[in-house]
This record gives structure tokens, sequence and C-alpha cells, in this order.
């Protein structure tokens, strides 16, 4: 079974304040967050003011999560494309073109994530130091949260 660590700490934070989100899995990621915070007993605290936690080091940390949020792509808000890519590919050789930027576009989309994830990651570390401890599901649902248990959402 998977293990959590920092990362997963920064996508549930990041998550819990996505806007765009459904409600339900804002809570789920702040109800993940708080659950994964007790078991690496660290928080990522924004209104923190020691010394070495500079309040210029913590806003970016908000406004790189808040970019991290932000991240869109041109399949961004489709419950299900399919009747997308059935249109693409019946344009035969045209919709190839279409299918091969697509795919460039989309690694793209899917590296800058990650880019964000890696400079969340190296933020996190310089402003609260390194954390090697993991969480298991076990120490989740003692903590009473279930990371596999997702909300049931009507979409």
């Amino acid at each position: 079974m998977k293990d959590y660590g920092v990362r997963d700490l920064i996508k549930v934070f990041a998550r819990a304040q996505n806007s765009r989100d459904y409600p339900e899995m804002r809570d789920y990621n702040m109800r993940f967050y708080i659950a994964l915070s007790s078991v690496l007993k660290v928080k990522i605290d924004l209104s923190n003011s020691e010394p070495s936690q500079s309040r210029i080091l913590l806003n970016h940390f908000q406004t790189t999560i808040n970019s991290y949020n932000n991240q869109i792509n041109p399949y961004s808000g489709y419950l299900e494309a399919g009747l997308l890519h059935r249109s693409i590919e019946r344009l035969g050789e045209r919709g190839t073109r279409i299918q091969e930027a697509e795919s460039i576009l989309m690694d793209c989309a899917k590296s800058i994530l990650e880019l964000h994830l890696d400079y969340l990651e190296a933020m996190f570390v310089g402003l609260w130091g390194e954390i090697t401890v993991r969480a298991n599901h076990d120490e989740l649902t003692a903590q009473g949260f279930d990371p596999l248990s997702l909300p049931d959402i009507d979409y």
C-alpha cells in the first residue's frame, strides 16, 4: 500500500485551497492534510513569524500554491472528453496533427505541475526543514482518515 510524505502533504494542502474543485474534494483534502500533518508531526503554517521564516518566503510559498492550483490545460473542465476525441479522430490526417500537438502540450502541462511540486518541496525544506518520516494507511486511519475513501460526488 502507498505511503505518504512531504510531497503528498503539500499536494493535499494545495488541493484543499483549490476553489475550482468540488467542495467535497476540498473537504476531503483538508481532512487528509490534518491527518497527514499529525502523523508527520509538521504543519504548513503560513502565519509563522520566526526570523528564519521571513514573511516574504511564506507569502511566496502561498503564491506558488496558488500558481499550482491555477494550472489548466485544454482538457480542464471536461468530465469526459470522449466526444471531443472521437471528433478529432474523424478528421483523419488533420486530426493526427491535433493529437500530436495535444500529446506534447499535455506532457508539458504535467511537467509544469511536477515542477511546481518540486519547487514547493524545496521551499518547504527551506522553511520547515527536511522531513523524512512517511505515513502509511494504518497511521492515517488511526487519525480518523481513510485516504482510500473518496467522497461520493454527483457530477
